[in-house]
C-alpha cells in the first residue's frame, strides 16, 4: 500500500555539512498492517511519518501510495499526532462531523456517521461535552473517532498516547487493537516506548541516525492482543531492547552534518 524507493531527506540541500535526516531509504507497508517505528529521539521517526503523509517532500527518491507518487496530504491517509488537536471551541460531536461536513455529505449524513464513530471508540454519551472538559485519553478518542470516519486507507500516528499516564496508555492501547479488528486499516504507529510497540506491532522497524536509519526490521508472532506478562512478551522486549542498545547517539555532528528531527 505505502512504498518508499531510496527516499532521503536533508535539510539545507547544496551546503557540505546539509542536515541528512534519512538517506536512502526503501520500505513497503503492506495493506492492513499494524507497524511500529521506534528508535530513540532524533533518528527520523516523525520526518519518515510526514513523507507519507505527504506534509513534507523528499530530497530524492519517491514515496508511493498505492502506486501513487504522493505530493501533498490527503484524506486516504489520516495523521494522529501526540496533542489531540481538537478544535476547543466545538463540541465533541462537531469535532466529528467537521471533517465529514467537508466532504460535502448532509448534515444528517454527517452527525449519523459521527454518532457511529464515536461509539465505535465509547464516546458516544459525550457528544456535546467541549474538548477542554475532557481527560487527555478521552481528547485522543475523540481525534481516532474523527480519523476514523472518514474512512481513511491509512492510519499515521505520531506516539498519540505517549503523554498520558501508564494505565490511560494501556487502556487506549487496547482499544485502539479493538478498534483496528472491528475496522481494518493500515497503521504506522511511532513509539518510544518498546512495550507498546511489542503490544501493538504486527512489524517493528528500528530506526537510527542516517546513513544507516533502518537499523532492524522485525517480524513479531502474529497472535495478538498479547499477554503483557507473558513470557514471549518479556523476551521480544528484550530483543528490541538490544537492538536499541546498538544504536549511537542520534544527535550528533559528522561530515555529513547533524543526524536528527
Amino acid at each position: 500500500m505505502i512504498r518508499l524507493d531510496q527516499v532521503s531527506k536533508q535539510y539545507s540541500p547544496g551546503r557540505a555539512t546539509g542536515l541528512f535526516i534519512l538517506q536512502d531509504i526503501s520500505l513497503a507497508f503492506a495493506e492492513n498492517r499494524f507497524t511500529c517505528l521506534l528508535g530513540p529521539s532524533g533518528c527520523g521517526k516523525t520526518t519518515l511519518l510526514n513523507l507519507i503523509a505527504g506534509f513534507i517532500a523528499p530530497t530524492s527518491g519517491r514515496v508511493l501510495f498505492q502506486d501513487v507518487p504522493v505530493d501533498k496530504p490527503g484524506p486516504d491517509r489520516g495523521v494522529i499526532f501526540q496533542d489531540a488537536t481538537l478544535f476547543p471551541w466545538m463540541t465533541v460531536l462537531d469535532n466529528v462531523r467537521f471533517g465529514l461536513c467537508q466532504q460535502g455529505l448532509s448534515h444528517e449524513q454527517c452527525t449519523a456517521v459521527a454518532q457511529e464513530y464515536l461509539d465505535l471508540v465509547g464516546m458516544l454519551p459525550h457528544t456535546a461535552a467541549w474538548p477542554v472538559s475532557l481527560s487527555g485519553g478521552m481528547r485522543q478518542r475523540v481525534a481516532i473517532a474523527r480519523i476514523l470516519a472518514l474512512q481513511p486507507k491509512v492510519m499515521l500516528m505520531d506516539e498519540p498516547f505517549s503523554a498520558l499516564d501508564a494505565n490511560s496508555r494501556e487502556r487506549l492501547q487496547d482499544e485502539l487493537l479493538r478498534i483496528c479488528e472491528i475496522r481494518p486499516v493500515t497503521v504506522v504507529y511511532i513509539t518510544h516506548n518498546v512495550e507498546e510497540a511489542v503490544f501493538l506491532a504486527e512489524r517493528v522497524i528500528v530506526m537510527g541516525p542516517a546513513p544507516d536509519t533502518i537499523h532492524a526490521d522485525i517480524h513479531l508472532p502474529s497472535k495478538r492482543p498479547r499477554l503483557r506478562t507473558s513470557r514471549e512478551f518479556t523476551e521480544t522486549t528484550a530483543l528490541l531492547r538490544a537492538e536499541l542498545d546498538t544504536l549511537p547517539c542520534c544527535i550528533a555532528s559528522s561530515s555529513r552534518g547533524v543526524h536528527g528531527l
